[in-house]
Order: C-alpha cells, then sequence, then structure tokens
C-alpha cells in the first residue's frame, strides 16, 4: 500500500518537471529566435548602412 501512495507521489513529481522542462526549452527556443532575429535585422541595417 505504502509504495503506491510513493509511486503516485513520485508520478505526480516527475509530470511537473517534465512541464517544467518543456516551459524552460520552449521559452529557450523563444530567446533564441528572437535574438537571431535581432542579430539578422542588425546585419541588415549595417549592410544598408555600408
Amino acid at each position: 500500500m505504502k509504495k503506491h501512495v510513493y509511486r503516485v507521489v513520485f508520478h505526480n513529481e516527475a509530470e511537473e518537471f517534465v512541464e517544467a522542462y518543456n516551459r524552460r526549452a520552449a521559452y529557450n527556443k523563444a530567446r533564441a529566435l528572437r535574438t537571431g532575429f535581432v542579430r539578422s535585422v542588425n546585419r541588415l541595417i549595417r549592410r544598408d548602412a555600408n
């Protein structure tokens, strides 16, 4: 009986961990896309200036 309770608790914690990991991965991906976009825009501006 105790083992079952532990498994449920662990399962919930694992789900929360996966959720947090996915959220962080999505955030990092969005940030990388944004910085890449800014860099490309700056490159275009610099090329136009030259």
